[in-house]
């Protein structure tokens, strides 16, 4: 009788399926590191671009509320945490034609954070007969968030130096019970990510 020897069939063996599984482990781990990474990197592009469009959109609507208006007709007053003014420059379809009462307001939200607010007298139009409607006892404002998260929001104003004992222009925290107009107005947005620049629009 002839025997035949016959190789035994090759395997895996656990060494090599623990080795297997571990590297398998390993590759989508990796992969879910990747996707998480550009997920992450997605939002914070949204987030940076949304922020930038809400500062672009805020510092156009000053420079023409303030900037554009008619000299000696702003009536500004304000402290670090607001600013009130008159103007004869809102953009179409704000407003009432003539001079408008705006106000730029630093709110904290129910999240901790702070808003930029920015507010408008609402002017009630004359009836048919053109009689002018009666004044409210509270006056109404028109309001919009300006600029969101923000973790710290002040103005400032730049007071003119005196000539006669030539002290230099100052920034000061308020412009209360002044009938002149500051030099500039100074505005810090800080938000989480950081600080950003200061705005300074300048009114003369």
């Amino acid at each position: 009788m002839i025997q035949r020897n016959h190789k035994s069939q090759a395997g895996f063996t656990l060494l090599e399926l623990i080795i297997a599984m571990t590297l398998a482990a390993l590759v989508v781990a990796l992969g879910a590191s990747i996707l998480r990474m550009g997920v992450d990197f997605y939002h914070r592009s949204h987030e940076y671009i949304h922020q930038q469009q809400e500062m672009h959109g805020f510092l156009k609507l000053m420079r023409d509320e303030l900037q554009g208006a008619t000299k000696g007709s702003l009536a500004l007053s304000g402290d670090a945490t607001q600013l009130s003014f008159t103007t004869d420059n809102m953009p179409i379809g704000i407003g009432r034609g003539g001079q408008n009462k705006a106000m730029l307001e630093c709110r904290p939200n129910a999240q901790g954070q702070i808003e930029l607010i920015h507010r408008i007298q609402v002017k009630k139009a004359p009836d048919d007969a053109g009689a002018a409607p009666p004044k409210p006892t509270t006056p109404e404002y028109e309001e919009e968030a300006l600029v969101h998260k923000l973790t710290q929001c002040a103005f400032s104003f730049l007071l003119r130096g005196e000539k006669e004992s030539a002290s230099k222009a100052a920034w000061i925290d308020d412009w209360l019970e002044r009938k002149d107009a500051p030099l500039a107005v100074r505005i810090q947005l800080t938000q989480a990510a950081g600080s950003l620049p200061p705005v300074v629009i300048p009114l003369e």
